[in-house]
């Protein structure tokens, strides 16, 4: 049985007057940070997800090359979606190392943007602790609070040996798809963030990456 994601659902992008077709890099990274500070969770935790084997039409023509992320895991890249400089990854790795207020402590490893201004941000959760429990609907709920939009979807699946817990948050300006991956003990976030004018050219290839993650012990079982 499989699970389709999120982001292959129907959706309407708000109308943005006067929306950037380009948002630069620096911009993206401080929104992340703003979408990650939620101070408390509480309540009951969904640990029940399914996190069922999700379909994904991962077309090759639209992706980078394979890269090992953190020796433990593999992904591609969106086609021309290159590695941010050295300078302005550090930029935006301190101010989510800074961020005090975050729900969790996060470790930019890899930043990647588009020429456009579209962009993907690959972080290590260094917090010692099941992360899919504190995905509650309070985590939900702080997270509209935060984003300052509604329009936020939760779902989970699981792809190559990974778990995911992904929400889909939709404002004026952006959509943003923020995976939390489970591999084998460890967990990772991955957020893309599509500014509105660019969603349509690019929702292709961020779902041919996402389909394209798979773990490290995976690939080492299927290679056997």
């Amino acid at each position: 049985m499989t699970r389709t994601p999120l982001y292959l659902t129907p959706m309407r992008i708000p109308a943005s007057a006067g929306a950037p077709g380009s948002v630069n890099i620096i911009r993206a990274g401080a929104l992340l940070v703003a979408l990650l500070c939620v101070v408390s969770c509480s309540g009951q935790s969904d640990a029940e997800d399914a996190f069922l084997p999700a379909e994904f039409d991962t077309r090759q023509d639209l992706l980078s090359g394979q890269v090992l992320i953190d020796s433990t895991f593999f992904m591609q890249a969106p086609l021309a979606w290159a590695d941010l400089d050295t300078g302005s990854f550090n930029v935006v790795r301190e101010a989510i190392s800074n961020d005090t207020a975050a729900f969790f402590t996060l470790e930019p490893i890899r930043i990647m943007s588009s020429p456009a201004g579209a962009s993907c941000i690959i972080s290590k959760i260094a917090d010692n602790l099941s992360v899919f429990e504190s995905l509650n609907e309070d985590f939900k709920g702080k997270l509209k609070l935060t984003s300052q939009s509604e329009n936020v979807t939760k779902g989970s699946f699981s792809v190559g040996g990974v778990r995911v817990v992904q929400y889909r948050v939709i404002t004026p300006d952006l959509i943003a798809f923020k995976l939390f991956c489970l591999v084998d003990t460890g967990y990772y976030q991955i957020d893309y963030l599509l500014p509105a004018g660019l969603y349509e050219g690019e929702i292709r290839k961020v779902e041919s990456s996402i389909g394209s993650i798979t773990s490290r012990r995976t690939r080492k079982e299927v290679a056997r």
